[in-house]
């Protein structure tokens, strides 16, 4: 029985191989030519593009975690700081948050942690994205991160004030 689910695994971390290498040429061929495109536009035609964009960096991280599915990535641990953290996160909800209504906050005790920061920044990017289309369409949207840590063990969270889940 393990044997047949070893098998399974491997055929499917072939199959999502395959896909991500499909999709991911022409993924990147489409943003950036809506890329260029936007730059040679004024702002409020380029804004037309930006559902393209949107759309086109979320197939992106799609396939990237199809390619980690496939080949899992081998931490690579070192000691990263929770002010690079923070400051890491916080350019990339300069790029998530850009709206008027929109607002990143954060607090963050100082501290280190044993990690791989590249694996981090996935999962942590991948919330900040969650939350910040939890928020996009509130009128005072806020997504907040909050780092702490106590001992050998430390806790990042990121929270927003959207609507949450519903129960069903």
């Amino acid at each position: 029985r393990r044997q047949l689910e070893l098998r399974h695994h491997a055929t499917l971390a072939d199959v999502s191989a395959s896909i991500a290498r499909e999709i991911h040429a022409p993924l990147l061929a489409i943003k950036d030519a809506a890329q260029s495109l936007a730059a040679s536009l004024d702002p409020s035609a380029a804004a037309g593009l930006t559902p393209v964009l949107d759309e086109s960096s979320r197939l992106e991280k799609l396939v990237a975690d199809l390619s980690l599915y496939a080949r899992p990535a081998e931490p690579s641990l070192r000691s990263i700081r929770s002010t690079d953290i923070e400051a890491n996160l916080r350019q990339h909800a300069s790029s998530l948050l850009n709206a008027p209504n929109l607002r990143f906050e954060s607090s963050a005790s100082p501290f280190s942690v044993e990690t791989d920061p590249l694996l981090l920044d996935q999962v942590l990017l991948n919330l900040l994205s969650n939350a910040a289309e939890a928020v996009r369409s509130l009128p005072n949207g806020i997504v907040r991160l909050e780092m702490t840590s106590a001992g050998d063990c430390a806790l990042l969270r990121i929270l927003d004030n959207g609507p949450g889940l519903s129960p069903d």
